[in-house]
């Protein structure tokens, strides 16, 4: 059987983490701030207007959970959870700086060894997006900056490292879109806060019966 799935991948909506700016994988604290509520509403409207969407998937991460909670709401869906979307492992880091992504050049050994490294958020994402592939029709996944980016690296099937994507960065609520067919991922659009005629009609193609 060949299987078409168009996956959206939709970043969280502004968390107090983003605010203040500091660094945090938190399952239970730091919720969306009154703008990242309201930008996570606009895009689960966007989504009831062009999409009959199938399932929602959500990372584990407090904000991200809130975030596909408004998703579900506007849908009338449940959420399932799964670890292989979460935010990245901060380790020693938890709670610091974010620094505008400078974090990266401002550990020390033993805290660069402690937080979660690229090849591992490629692969469990990677993973999570083999398995949704199987599952025929328009599948969310409220995720993170890095996740999503790695999806995107595999979908363009370059060997990026991290630096490489330093630059890549998701705006909060977007959507991202990915396209599955004949066992691979083609990265259709990203970073987008509405949904474009054009991007409209390529992602369609890939929800046809």
């Amino acid at each position: 059987m060949m299987y078409v799935t168009l996956l959206i991948l939709i970043r969280h909506g502004q968390s107090m983490t983003n605010k203040e700016s500091f660094l945090s994988d938190s399952e239970d604290k730091y919720p969306l701030t009154e703008l990242g509520v309201s930008q996570a509403e606009a895009t689960a409207k966007e989504l009831k207007r062009n999409f009959k969407v199938s399932k929602i998937y959500s990372s584990t991460t407090y904000r991200a959970k809130q975030t596909a909670g408004i998703l579900a709401k506007e849908l009338g869906m449940d959420i399932v959870l799964d670890k292989r979307l979460k935010e990245r492992g901060w380790g020693l880091i938890e709670g610091k700086p974010a620094l505008l992504g400078a974090w990266r050049f401002n550990m020390s050994e033993e805290e660069a060894k402690s937080v979660e490294n690229w090849e591992s958020i490629k692969k469990r994402v990677a993973s999570f997006a083999s398995d949704v592939s199987k599952e025929n029709g328009v599948i969310v996944g409220v995720s993170h900056v890095d996740p999503i980016a790695a999806l995107a690296v595999e979908s363009f099937g370059i060997n990026a490292d991290e630096l490489s994507v330093y630059a890549l960065v998701a705006p909060f609520a977007s959507m991202n879109f990915f396209g599955y067919e004949s066992k691979s991922y083609r990265v259709l659009a990203t970073g987008l806060p509405k949904v474009p005629q054009q991007v409209l009609t390529k992602a369609m193609a890939y929800v046809k019966q």
